[in-house]
């Protein structure tokens, strides 16, 4: 029976960076233009502090994408972002907060929105992902501890069955 414990506690202590790694991920949706050059210089500086700060970037293509386009719609709308601008891009939002357009003096607020990051995702954006089905050309928004977690119980339910004493006839 210690032998069985103790692997199972050996599987959790093996899958639990998988599953923390996933939570402490923050999530930032950008709506971008794929010849707009304020969306490069974003994404490049996106790219340069991503690892550092442990994001998950999804990108919404809205210059050749209709439904994306609605997205990034709908979006403004719910920031209340004057009508004359509301198809402008970049327009990012990391959880609660959003930045319309880019330029370099804004990447402090930036990070600052980032390390304020609660990992509440209710945003807009993910309202408008749901209703209109948004594809994403790069990154991904879902979470690898679902599967963790999907996969210990499997391991651990298979354990139990074949360690369970057998009836002795």
């Amino acid at each position: 029976m210690k032998k069985i414990l103790f692997s199972v506690a050996l599987i959790l202590a093996m899958f639990m960076p998988l599953m923390v790694k996933a939570e402490d991920k923050v999530n930032v949706y950008v709506f971008v233009g794929k010849e707009c050059a304020y969306c490069a210089r974003l994404e490049e500086y996106l790219n340069t502090i991503k690892e550092e700060k442990n994001l998950n970037v999804i990108y919404y293509e809205t210059w050749y994408n209709s439904t994306n386009l609605q997205g990034l719609k709908k979006a403004a709308d719910y920031y209340k972002i004057e009508a004359s601008k509301q198809t402008s891009v970049p327009l990012m939002v990391i959880g609660s907060r959003h930045f319309s357009g880019y330029a370099d003096y804004m990447n402090p607020d930036i990070e600052r929105a980032i390390d304020n990051y609660n990992g509440d995702d209710q945003s807009i954006v993910l309202l408008v992902a749901d209703l209109v089905g948004l594809p994403s050309i790069h990154g991904s928004n879902t979470s690898n501890s679902a599967v963790a977690v999907v996969f210990i119980l499997i391991v651990l339910g298979g354990v139990f069955l074949f360690a369970a004493p057998k009836k002795k006839v």
